[in-house]
Formats: C-alpha cells, structure tokens, sequence
C-alpha cells in the first residue's frame, strides 16, 4: 500500500505541474497570440523554470499543442457543468462558437496546428487525430439523437454528417479570422440544420398537422 501511495504522488504533483505549465501557455496565448509566446514567458507565469518547462514539452511546438489540449478541456468542462450533452444544437454551437470568437488567439492557434499536423512527425498530429475523433463521435451521437427526436432525416448517414460537419466548421472558423464580422454561430447552425435535412423534416411535420386539421 505503501509503495503504491509513493507511485501515486510523484504522478500526480507530475500531472498537477504539467496542466499548470498547460495552462499558462494558453492563458498566454489568448492575450497575446502564440506568436509572441516564447518557453520562458510560460516558465514565468507558471512559475516554474524554464528547464521544468522544456522537461515536460520538449519544443515550443510541444507547448503551444499543451496549449490546445488545455482549451479542449476547459470546453469539456463547461459540457459537464452546464449538462450540454443533452441541449439543442443552437445552444452548444452558440457556446463553443462564442467560446473561440471570445480568444481568436487561440482560433489562430488552431488553424495554424491544423496545417503542421499534415505532417505525421509534428506534435500536432496525434492531438488532431485524437481531437477529431472526439468530435467525429460526438456529432455521430448528436445526429442520431435529432434522427430519433424527429428533428434531422432518417436517410441523413451519421458518420458523413459528422465529416462535413467537421469540416464546415473549420472552413468557417478560418473565414472568421479572415473576416471578423462573420457571424460564426448563425453560420454553423445553418450547416447543421441544411446537412440534416431539417427543412424536408419540418415541411413533412407542417403537412402531416395540415392533413390533420382537414
């Protein structure tokens, strides 16, 4: 017992100053832009050194990912919190959209990862992988549940709506930073409703009320 209680505590204060080195880089990110974000900036505001730092990530490319990780799990947070699992596709879209358009540093961030994980040696491309993942499967799950509340096409396939989705997503978080005006969560929520077909839904639920009523 005792020698499981000494595995357990240096993992756990390792963990600890891993998110907290994780969480400076992204706070330092999102006032500055990651441009300007260098390992003794982070070492200072973590306050840590910048041996610590390096020991952990072992490139600024290393950190800036940590960086990434970090805004992921914060968001995963509020999910939690907020019992979001459950809502309306305007109601998660409208958060996670404000969310990113609230820190366009760290939507740059983003966009900028997204084009070094193209290369397999970078460490941003187990991240993506992982990251696209987890959103594949969440909107997999979110369109089968509007299939089975009547809200999305029973002929709409889950897993190419997720792809797309995806995919729309970035391509219009990318026009957000080109141009900031954009209205990025009234965008998304478009997408999601033309790519489940909810229009051929509601025009099929009004007819069924119309013949109803005759």
């Amino acid at each position: 017992m005792q020698a499981a209680r000494s595995r357990r505590g240096p993992y756990a204060k390792t963990t600890q100053r891993r998110s907290a080195i994780a969480s400076a880089a992204l706070e330092l990110v999102n006032e500055r832009g990651d441009a300007s974000v260098s390992t003794q900036d982070v070492a200072e505001r973590a306050g840590v050194t910048e041996a610590t730092v390096t020991y952990h990530f072992p490139t600024r490319d290393h950190l800036l990912v940590a960086a990434l990780e970090e805004a992921d799990n914060i968001n995963r947070r509020v999910f939690e919190a907020d019992g979001m699992q459950d809502v309306d596709i305007a109601d998660v879209v409208t958060r996670l959209s404000a969310t990113a358009a609230g820190h366009p540093h760290r939507l740059k961030l983003y966009t900028s990862q997204a084009a070094n994980a193209a290369h397999p040696e970078h460490p941003a491309h187990a991240w993506f992988l992982q990251h696209q993942r987890g959103t594949l499967e969440y909107f997999v799950w979110m369109i089968r549940r509007d299939q089975d509340l009547g809200n999305a096409h029973e002929d709409v396939e889950p897993e190419q709506f997720a792809r797309q989705m995806i995919a729309l997503w970035d391509g219009l978080q990318l026009q957000k930073l080109v141009d900031p005006t954009l209205d990025l969560p009234t965008q998304v929520v478009d997408a999601y409703k033309r790519l489940a077909r909810a229009d051929l839904v509601e025009a099929r639920r009004a007819l069924k009320n119309l013949v109803a009523e005759l």
